[in-house]
């Protein structure tokens, strides 16, 4: 049997082309192979039918992905249809209540409220003529003050009717707001369906409707096989890096014990060193203070000498003076 490792790896990643990957399988057998064919060749040729096979899954699979993704396509482009024709039927009522109100408010109706009773009016300078008045019975006064109740309690109800009417117009447009606002929010959350990026896995997702169990449970044990390779191989790393610093920590220590040695040597002779730095600086200094002695003695010697020609200098003089002045000088003693 050629090709066995290929096969298995491809039903795992080809879920349900099993049937078709045994029989392929046992098409490659060397049994069906024909002599005057080299193995070479029939292996060649094995290997590119299972490719083909495998990129007509793939084309399948791709097919299908985009036919979803039509079909995806569809439904939105149908939601949004549905979605205009609310918005237009919304906006006509919207215009509807515009002109009711627009109506109403340009219809209005006044209540005057009459006080019963008796009414003191100032008559004035003029005389009251009640020629052409007619008394009417208080029954009749009370029967017509019971009609305007009643047309009154009527009016009533009238407003509060109309108010209610005001106040479902308010209803309605805080609700027309609402709807409104959902529109948008759909909308903006349309364009992002539109240039949202749909990966293989969201589109498989799509396509099958969610995860169950069992593929949970396949994508976790996947995932647990990467987490096992990944730790494999980080084990594998850090192994490589531990016996490269070992090595490296024996290398540092061989050459801090040479260090050590180098500089036990080194501190040997600067102490030598030292030792005679000290002894010349010694010798050295006793030397220049002799010489300094000897300097200042020398000093001194010139100082007495300079003094002693000094006085003698000073007796030439003095004795020049008496010649000069013809007297016979004295002979001093030169100490």
């Amino acid at each position: 049997m050629h090709g066995g490792a290929p096969y298995q790896a491809n039903v795992k990643t080809v879920p349900g082309k099993r049937a078709i990957l045994e029989a392929m399988k046992e098409l490659d057998d060397d049994a069906q192979r024909s002599e005057d064919i080299e193995v070479p060749l029939w292996l060649k040729m094995c290997q590119l039918r299972l490719a083909k096979v495998l990129m007509e899954f793939k084309v399948l699979r791709c097919n299908a992905e985009v036919a979803a993704l039509v079909d995806s396509i569809e439904k939105r482009c149908h939601l949004e249809e549905a979605l205009t024709i609310r918005s237009q039927a919304l906006i006509s009522e919207l215009a509807e209540l515009r002109e009711r109100r627009l109506r109403q408010l340009h219809d209005h109706e006044i209540q005057l409220v009459v006080k019963q009773g008796q009414v003191e009016i100032d008559l004035g300078d003029f005389c009251p003529d009640f020629t052409g008045s007619a008394l009417i019975h208080r029954s009749r006064v009370e029967l017509l003050n019971k009609q305007i109740l009643g047309i009154g309690g009527k009016k009533l109800e009238v407003m509060r009717d109309a108010l209610r009417f005001r106040r479902g117009i308010v209803m309605q447009r805080w609700e027309y707001e609402r709807c409104r606002m959902t529109l948008e929010d759909l909308v903006q959350t349309l364009r992002d369906i539109d240039f949202m990026k749909v990966t293989r896995a969201i589109q498989q997702y799509l396509s099958e409707g969610g995860d169950t169990t069992e593929k949970k449970i396949a994508r976790l044990e996947r995932r647990l096989d990467i987490l096992y390779q990944e730790a494999a191989r980080q084990r594998e790393e850090d192994a490589d890096v531990t016996e490269y610093l070992e090595r490296l920590l024996r290398i540092k220590r061989a050459d801090n014990q040479r260090l050590a040695l180098e500089a036990r040597e080194l501190n040997v002779d600067v102490s030598e060193r030292e030792l005679l730095y000290d002894i010349r600086c010694n010798h050295q200094r006793a030397w220049q203070a002799r010489q300094r002695l000897d300097n200042l003695r020398k000093i001194r010697d010139l100082c007495d000498i300079a003094g002693f020609q000094q006085r003698y200098m000073t007796m030439l003089h003095s004795e020049l003076q008496r010649m000069y002045s013809k007297t016979f000088p004295m002979l001093h003693a030169i100490n």
